[in-house]
């Protein structure tokens, strides 16, 4: 079990939001013209904030990224 620090913790959750993001800018990139843009922490967006894309239809593709310090544990409510 890893232990982490209080900017540990902080840290990791925010390498997982990168690379979720860098995964839809790939997409962008490789399919410029599916999106209109692609956003980290859009605050306008309230809760929804962490990677938001809006597509060239008009439509939002929003993703929440949780990162969890102990995911092996049963009681632990993020996969």
């Amino acid at each position: 079990m890893t232990e982490y620090t209080r900017s540990g913790v902080r840290r990791s959750g925010d390498y997982l939001q990168d690379l979720v993001a860098l995964e839809n800018i790939f997409e962008m990139l490789e399919h410029p013209k599916r999106f209109k843009y692609i956003k980290v922490e859009a605050d306008e967006v309230g809760y929804l904030d962490h990677v938001v894309a809006l597509n060239s239809n008009g439509r939002y593709v929003v993703k929440q990224v949780k990162f969890s310090t102990y995911p092996e544990q049963d009681d632990d409510e993020y996969t």
